[in-house]
């Protein structure tokens, strides 16, 4: 499995039962990222429409052991793969809502494996790049 990051715009509310909701991007489309890696818009397409899509686990630091919450809602636009998740106020969960809400976790990142893939030249990159073109999705 790899892991990508993606570093954009983090909705953080608090729930009146302790659940702290969240809107984010857990990967954009077309840009190269701190991997060399380019994803394509509609490379999540398939995953998405998968029963895979639906086990989507929210996990602390790529730890299946560590679930932190549930994902109520998921979709792609032109900008990437978002997400509408609740962190749930377990211990740990608990720790990262303090952390969400002070702005000291600012990226979300997936674990994945890239199903197809190619390589090519691209502007302004000595080495060739590899787009991701179907990527699964594990949390």
């Amino acid at each position: 499995m790899e892991y990508k990051n993606f570093n954009a715009a983090l909705e953080v509310k608090q729930d009146s039962d302790g659940v702290l909701k969240i809107r984010a991007y857990a990967l954009g489309f077309g840009n190269l990222d701190s991997t060399g890696d380019i994803i394509v818009p509609g490379a999540c397409d398939k995953w998405l429409m998968s029963e895979m899509a639906s086990r989507l686990a929210l996990c602390y630091q790529h730890d299946f052991d560590k679930v932190i919450g549930k994902i109520s809602d998921k979709g792609v636009d032109d900008r990437g793969l978002w997400i509408e998740a609740d962190v749930l106020p377990t211990s740990l969960g608990k720790d990262v809502q303090i952390l969400l809400q002070a702005g000291a976790i600012k990226e979300f990142s997936i674990g994945y494996v890239a199903d197809e893939y190619h390589y090519a030249k691209t502007d302004g990159y000595e080495d060739e790049v590899r787009y991701l073109d179907a990527i699964t999705i594990f949390e």
